[in-house]
């Protein structure tokens, strides 16, 4: 049995694969499984992927490469992965990122050594002007609070966990906005024993398309409405858990903010019409919720009078 499965989604990263296939094969732990599932990708990142692989022949045998006829999103791709994974210890790893060598066998000595369930770490976020971010990551009693408070990132590709962690009773995400969030959180939820390594081992690609920044209108609904979905998803495993009055305000304070995702177009009929809509049982509760800023507040108070457009225009002609 394999140490330590690693799971790669990828769908149209021709440019970027080879970088994340060279990362991972060249790994210092040796046994390990890797299972890349193309994702219905209509570029050459298959073919990349499948000679560099061809240049690790001593990782050939422990190398599953699955392809899905259609492109159907993250959240699918990785639960496919998901069904093909036999390691003790499970992470994924994103076909455009990259990892550093000495990554999971680090990750996987801290975890036997300690025997936890979950080992997490820093991580590093990279911009293309060449800018960077360093995130760390902690441990604290209430790591729940700490992902509604956006303490910690919900990132699944800096968090190993024991592979009996996807029970029967896992819930998957369907949809593929925010989708690391319905793990992480379940992760939290069962993993008894957790640690961390400050160390950033993982290279986080940042690029300058928003999930919201495409061409047309269509799309920015259904994104918007996967994002929904998830968190949907994730409030209602905090629910079954028992824990629904203790986060209620932060919960309250994270609709709004999925909400006002929809700000920057909130001057076209249809999507002031969906951030009505999203989450509308808390539109009595934000002014009273201690979780959501002055800020937050005074822009909710705008947008429900159509007056927020005017703020943004004022906004930016007095920052030229």
């Amino acid at each position: 049995m394999p140490k330590v499965s690693v799971i790669v989604p990828f769908y149209n990263v021709e440019p970027y694969i080879e970088r994340c296939a060279r990362s991972l094969l060249g790994q210092t732990l040796q046994d390990m499984e890797y299972i890349f599932v193309d994702d219905g990708s209509t570029d050459n990142s298959l073919s990349v992927l499948n000679n560099t692989i061809n240049l690790f022949s001593y990782r050939e045998s422990q190398v599953k490469v699955i392809s899905l006829p259609e492109n159907g999103g993250q959240a699918k791709a990785l639960a496919e992965g998901l069904k093909h994974i036999s390691g003790d210890y499970v992470i994924k790893c994103d076909g455009d990122d990259e990892v550093e060598l000495e990554t999971y066998e680090e990750l996987y000595n801290k975890a036997e050594r300690e025997n936890l369930d979950l080992v997490m770490f820093d991580f590093v976020q990279l911009y293309p002007d060449g800018s960077s971010v360093y995130m760390g990551q902690h441990l604290k009693d209430d790591m729940i609070f700490e992902m509604l408070t956006d303490k910690i990132s919900t990132s699944v590709c800096n968090k190993l966990v024991r592979r009996s962690v996807f029970e029967d009773s896992f819930v998957y995400p369907s949809e593929s906005m925010c989708e690391d969030f319905v793990y992480s959180i379940q992760y939290f939820y069962t993993c008894e024993k957790l640690g961390v390594i400050n160390k950033p081992f993982y290279k986080y690609y940042r690029y300058p398309l928003s999930f919201l920044a495409v061409s047309d209108e269509e799309t920015r609904i259904a994104k918007f409405n996967q994002l929904v979905d998830n968190l949907k998803k994730v409030f209602e495993i905090i629910e079954i858990h028992g824990d629904r009055g203790k986060y209620q305000d932060l919960i309250v304070a994270k609709k709004l903010k999925a909400k006002n995702f929809l700000l920057k177009y909130i001057n076209k009929k249809q999507f002031y019409q969906l951030w009505q809509s999203a989450f509308s049982e808390i539109n009595g509760k934000v002014m009273s919720c201690p979780c959501v800023t002055t800020r937050n507040k005074f822009f909710y108070i705008l947008t429900l009078m159509h007056l927020y457009p005017l703020y943004n225009m004022y906004k930016k002609m007095h920052t030229k």
